[in-house]
C-alpha cells in the first residue's frame, strides 16, 4: 500500500488479514507497529481520525480543534470542577498537536511508576534506555535551541537562574525547527517529528497498511478469549458520516493503543469485564501564569516550549514555557469591553507559562466507540495546595525576570497582582471550580498488576483472560509518571512489541 486508505477510497466493505492489527497510530500504535513491521511482520493499521498534512495546518487554532482534536477540542474530565483534556483524533494522534517534548523518565519517576515488582520486571528500566536510544535516532531527539527559543522561553529561564533554581531547554522531536510557535495547530513547517512523518510513513515503506477515518466497533474474540481480529466501519469524523464496514482478521493479534480514555469503551463493547476496567484514571492537570513585562516578549515567536524547571520534582510539580495560541490566551484575559480590548492590546508584552501537577487523585472513564466519553475526575485538597504553591513559584520566576504584573488566573484574587502581591496566591481558595486546568497527559483505566484482582492487565500490558491481546498506550500505567508521557508511552509499546516477537 502507497497511501492511506480513507472513507473516500472505499465502496464497498472490506474484509482482510494481517498477522497483526494494530488499534491507533499515535505514540503507542505506531511504536509497536513499526517494530513489528521491522521484524518482517504484516501489519495493519486502523486510525479513527482522518490523515493531515499542511493544508490543515492553520494559523487559527479553533478550525485546528475542529479537525485534529477529538471532540473538537471540548472534551472535559467533570467533578467539583471541569478540566479541558486535549486529545488528538488523527492519523499520527496526539503527536500531531502536542508540543513535540521528549523526556526519559527519570529514575525516582520511574521507581514511582513501577511500584509494582512484577511490571518493574516486565519493564526494566536499562530495557527502556535501550528503546530511547534507538527512538532518539528515529524521531530526531535534539534539545531547544537558542536562535529558535524566543523570549517566551528565555525571560523564565533567567529568572529561575537568579533564584538558584535549576532549568533547562527541553528535548524535543523535532528536525529543523524554526519556532513558529504553532505546534498545537499541526507544524507548519514540517519540522516537528509526529509519528505522521515518522515511524509510520517508515513502515508503510515496508508494507504496512495504514486505514484511516476507520472506527473499530470491537475486536473479536474467539470462545477461549483469543484475540482474531477487528470490526468497524469507516466514519468521517467531522461529519459523522457512515461509510463500508470492515473486518480485518489478526493471524497473530491484536495492538490496541486507541488512547486511556477510548479504551474502556472499545474493550467493553468486545465482551471484555473487569469490575476495574475504566477505574484509577490519573492526569497531570495544569494551570496558567501570564506574566507582563514592560518589554516586549512576544512569546508566540519561537518554539511552542523550550524551557522547564523539575526543580520542584519532588512535590510532583513541573514548571514549563507553554504558547498557548493567542485566541486561547485572549479568552483567559480579564474585562469586558474596551477593559478587555486594553489588556488583548498588551499582549506582547505577555509570557505564557504554565504549571503541570502530578496528581494522586484517581478518577474514572465510561466510553463507547465512537461516541463522547464520560470522565469523573476531581483533585484531592492536596493536589491543589500543590497547585497553589507552584503557581506562586513560577510567579517569583517572573518576578526575577523583570514581570510588572501577573495575572494569577484564579478566582478570588485580583485579576492582575503588581510584582509586590504576588504573596496573596498563598492565601487563594483551593477550590478546583477557582482555578482554569488543562489536562494533556492520562492515564490508568486499565491498570496493570501483578494479580487480577489488582489491575485489568497483566504485568506484560495483556487484559486478563485474553490471549493475543496487547495494549501499548499509557491504559495500563500502574501510574502517573510527572513529566511529559510520550518517550515512555513509546518506549513501553516497544518493549511489548519485543515481547510479541519473542513469545
Amino acid at each position: 500500500m502507497t497511501e492511506i486508505v480513507t472513507i473516500e477510497h472505499v465502496s464497498t466493505d472490506i474484509v482482510e488479514d494481517a498477522d497483526y492489527v494494530v488499534v491507533g497510530s499515535g505514540a503507542g500504535g505506531a511504536s509497536a507497529a513499526w517494530r513489528l513491521v521491522e521484524a518482517g511482520c504484516d501489519v495493519a493499521m486502523l486510525e479513527e481520525g482522518p490523515p493531515v498534512g499542511l493544508p490543515d495546518f492553520g494559523t487559527q487554532m479553533f478550525p485546528a480543534m475542529a479537525k485534529m482534536y477529538r471532540d473538537n477540542g471540548m472534551e472535559a474530565a467533570v467533578g467539583r470542577s471541569m478540566i479541558s483534556m486535549l486529545q488528538g483524533r488523527v492519523v499520527g494522534g496526539t503527536t500531531v498537536v502536542n508540543s513535540a517534548i521528549a523526556w526519559r523518565v527519570p529514575e525516582p519517576a520511574y521507581e514511582r511508576w513501577s511500584f509494582d515488582p512484577a511490571v518493574r520486571a516486565s519493564f526494566p528500566l536499562e530495557d527502556l534506555h535501550k528503546h530511547w536510544d534507538v527512538l532518539d535516532e528515529m524521531m530526531c531527539v535534539t534539545p531547544t535551541a537558542l536562535p529558535i527559543a524566543g523570549r517566551g522561553n528565555t525571560l523564565p529561564a533567567q529568572g529561575a537562574e537568579r533564584l538558584g533554581w535549576k532549568g533547562k531547554v527541553m528535548n524535543r522531536f523535532t528536525r529543523g525547527c524554526l519556532g513558529a510557535g504553532r505546534c498545537q495547530q499541526g507544524c507548519p513547517n514540517l519540522a516537528k517529528q509526529s509519528t505522521a512523518l515518522n515511524l509510520i510513513p517508515a513502515a508503510m515503506r515496508k508494507g504496512m497498511r495504514v486505514y484511516a477515518t476507520a472506527l473499530v466497533e470491537r475486536v473479536e474474540l474467539d470462545a477461549t478469549g483469543r484475540a482474531i481480529g477487528v470490526a468497524g466501519r469507516f466514519r468521517d469524523p467531522t461529519l459523522r458520516r457512515d461509510g463500508p464496514r470492515f473486518r480485518i482478521r489478526a493471524n497473530k493479534g491484536v495492538v490496541l493503543a486507541p488512547g486511556c480514555i477510548q479504551l474502556p469503551g472499545l474493550l467493553h463493547a468486545s465482551g471484555f469485564r473487569h469490575r476495574l476496567l475504566g477505574e484509577h484514571f490519573q492526569a497531570h492537570p495544569g494551570a496558567g501564569l501570564v506574566p507582563f513585562f514592560t518589554d516586549e516578549v512576544k512569546y508566540w515567536e519561537g518554539a511552542t516550549q523550550g524551557w522547564e524547571t523539575d526543580h520542584f520534582a519532588d512535590e510532583g510539580v513541573k514548571f514549563e514555557v507553554v504558547n498557548v495560541p493567542l485566541e486561547i490566551n485572549a479568552a483567559r484575559f480579564p474585562g469586558v469591553g474596551r477593559e478587555l480590548a486594553r489588556n488583548v492590546a498588551r499582549m506582547s508584552h505577555a509570557g505564557s507559562w504554565g504549571v503541570l501537577v502530578r496528581m494522586e487523585a484517581e478518577g474514572s472513564v465510561r466510553s463507547r466507540p465512537g461516541r463522547s466519553a464520560r470522565v469523573k475526575f476531581t483533585p484531592l485538597e492536596d493536589d491543589m495546595r500543590r497547585l497553589r504553591r507552584a503557581l506562586h513559584n513560577f510567579a517569583k520566576i517572573a518576578v526575577e525576570a523583570g514581570a510588572v504584573q501577573v495575572m494569577p488566573g484564579i478566582y478570588g484574587l485580583p485579576p492582575l497582582l503588581e510584582r509586590d502581591e504576588i504573596d496573596r496566591i498563598l492565601d487563594a481558595s483551593l477550590d478546583p471550580r477557582h482555578y482554569t486546568m488543562v489536562a494533556t497527559h492520562l492515564f490508568g483505566t486499565a491498570r496493570a498488576a501483578a494479580s487480577e484482582d489488582a489491575g485489568v492487565c497483566d504485568p506484560q500490558f495483556r487484559p486478563w483472560g485474553t490471549r493475543n491481546l496487547w495494549v501499548t498506550d499509557s491504559s495500563p500505567f500502574p501510574r502517573n509518571l510527572g513529566v511529559n508521557p510520550q518517550f515512555m508511552i513509546q518506549a513501553t509499546a516497544m518493549q511489548v512489541a519485543e515481547k510479541i516477537l519473542g513469545a
